[in-house]
């Protein structure tokens, strides 16, 4: 996405949003017991790339709660890979 200082704040904190969400949603479709092994932690490497980007835009854009739900969301996929 080029350099995100030019991005004006209110479309940083969508944009860190929907990456958010999009991890989230990767999470979600993720299921070890059906899927192989191999799969499952690209979804799951993606989705913590995801996150880590939401947590960076939320930095960016000074909005605490965007920090701190992405931050969430990088631990708990972190826990979940081996």
């Amino acid at each position: 996405m080029g350099d995100m200082t030019l991005l004006p704040v209110n479309r940083l904190r969508w944009y860190s949003l929907a990456d958010f969400l999009y991890s989230e949603c990767l999470m979600k479709i993720c299921n070890p017991d059906t899927q192989e092994t191999s799969n499952v932690e690209k979804i799951r490497f993606t989705a913590l790339e995801k996150a880590v980007n939401a947590v960076e835009k939320g930095y960016k854009c000074n909005i605490n709660s965007l920090v701190i739900d992405g931050a969430k969301q990088v631990w708990n996929i972190c826990v979940k890979l081996q």
